[in-house]
């Protein structure tokens, strides 16, 4: 595995990767828009991201967040729309020098639902990777939210009426 040249790199780093998951009623298409569209991020991040998604293409996050302002950047590593979605991120203020790794996986669950795993690599201490799982957590809770709120209606055909 390849280690980040950096400063601020401890050996073992790589162990302490923050993982969190969570299902939503929608489809990977949603899911994915969701993912990926910059009012969708908006709604659920409450940042403003700046990208062109394609492979290499630098992405940057605007916003507020426990009431301090911050401007974070990073690179798109990876993008195999509705399934596999990687970044590098950096923060304005990290004190590490080492990006994170984001990963977001879709994989299908349940009757035309999305499991949504993120893993997020580097963290420098393990108080770090656990306050990155809940912060992951609660954000993809809201992820959720937005993404069943867009999602196409299911007809119930055998249930189906007309009014009128």
């Amino acid at each position: 595995m390849h280690h980040p040249a950096g400063r601020g790199y401890v050996p073992g780093m790589d162990d302490l990767v923050a993982r969190a998951q969570i299902d939503v009623d929608a489809d990977r298409h949603t899911v994915w828009r969701t993912l990926t569209d910059p009012e969708r991020i908006r709604q659920w991040m409450g940042a403003t991201v700046t990208s062109t998604w394609v492979e290499e293409a630098e992405i940057s996050w605007h916003g507020e967040w426990d009431g301090r302002s911050f401007a974070d950047h990073g690179r798109i590593l990876q993008y195999l729309p509705e399934s596999t979605l990687r970044m590098s991120h950096s923060g304005g203020t990290d004190a590490d020098g080492v990006p994170h790794t984001l990963t977001f996986d879709l994989s299908d669950v349940g009757d035309g639902g999305t499991r949504v795993a993120v893993t997020q690599e580097h963290n420098v201490d393990e108080a770090t990777r656990t306050r990155s799982e809940h912060t992951w957590a609660a954000l993809l809770g809201a992820l959720k939210g937005v993404a069943e709120s867009y999602r196409p209606a299911r007809s119930d055909v055998r249930g189906a009426r007309t009014d009128g």
